[in-house]
């Protein structure tokens, strides 16, 4: 259904032109499927790190102070608070897809250029644009490298000391004694999130 209301929408739209519609429509027909190589394993990932780990970040709350019964508080909060967030996930997004997707598509078909000319461009611009943008990625992709390479010694130990001082005055992630463990492990895979 949405697949065919988009193709659609972009089909109607008064606000491009035919060469600017066909580049919309190849563009969208590679965004459909890689939505559905990367969107269906990363829904079902996200499913399952949410339903492991939601419970488990629940239960440091729920042995939190000024709690009486943390033991029956570590099963309730968890266990209702997961479902309870599953559930309001889903009622978003069916809501998302079966009427905030519709009114974006609308507005883009019925609206009209705002000059009275529809946006275009010629097709002996094309791989001028292509050429640009691929030497624009490979230079994105050089710099980025030698500013990582060239930063990462200096927030490798900033960012251990910073850990460290942590520990030892008892300070953000070692606040409480729950996640000292925790925080040990991002000490020791500090390397690997830098």
């Amino acid at each position: 259904m949405h697949l065919i209301w988009t193709y659609y929408c972009i089909i109607r739209t008064r606000m491009v032109g035919p060469v600017v519609k066909l580049l919309l429509l190849v563009a969208a027909t590679v965004v459909m499927i890689l939505w559905l190589i990367v969107g269906i394993p990363g829904s079902i990932l996200a499913g399952l790190l949410y339903g492991f780990l939601a419970p488990i970040m629940a239960t440091f709350d729920a042995v939190g102070e000024g709690k009486e019964n943390t033991f029956v508080h570590c099963f309730v909060d968890g266990t209702w608070s997961t479902i309870t967030g599953s559930c309001t996930v889903v009622r978003d997004l069916k809501d998302m897809l079966f009427h905030s997707y519709f009114s974006i598509m609308d507005d883009l078909r019925l609206q009209t250029p705002p000059c009275g000319k529809p946006y275009e461009i010629r097709l002996l611009d094309i791989p001028g644009a292509l050429l640009s943008a691929a030497c624009g990625l490979i230079l994105d992709v050089i710099m980025f490298t030698l500013i990582a390479i060239y930063k990462c010694p200096v927030m490798l130990f900033k960012g251990w000391k910073r850990l460290i001082q942590d520990l030892i005055g008892r300070e953000g992630p070692f606040l409480e004694t729950a996640c000292v463990p925790f925080a040990g492990l991002a000490i020791l895979l500090w390397p690997f999130a830098l």
